[in-house]
């Protein structure tokens, strides 16, 4: 079964567009659907105020499963830094935000 690159599995989300801060990992959970792998995709544009996205996106390019939530904050009192860790909304995993 052929499978989709990661920036071709982050493409199907929506939302998702190159940002400042990225994190990406294949997880050992399969897709409930068929599966296959899963690709689990933190994004943030890296602006002042914090839009965050979290999906999860199964790497088959024949399954349409896709997790895929945003949130919004904004911190006028100084900003979050690169050494604040962020947690994925679906799995939990530890994300490690890195400039």
């Amino acid at each position: 079964m052929r499978q989709m690159s990661i920036e071709e599995a982050i493409g199907r989300a929506p939302g998702m567009s190159p940002g400042r801060y990225r994190d990406v990992k294949i997880l050992e959970e399969k897709c409930p659907r068929c599966g296959s792998k899963i690709v689990c995709v933190y994004d943030d544009l890296g602006t002042v105020e914090y839009y965050d996205n979290y999906a999860h996106v199964c790497l088959n390019p024949d399954c349409d499963f896709i997790l895929h939530e945003e949130t919004f904050s904004c911190d006028m009192g100084g900003g979050r830094g690169y050494e604040v860790s962020e947690a994925c909304l679906f799995c939990g995993r530890q994300i490690q935000m890195t400039g």
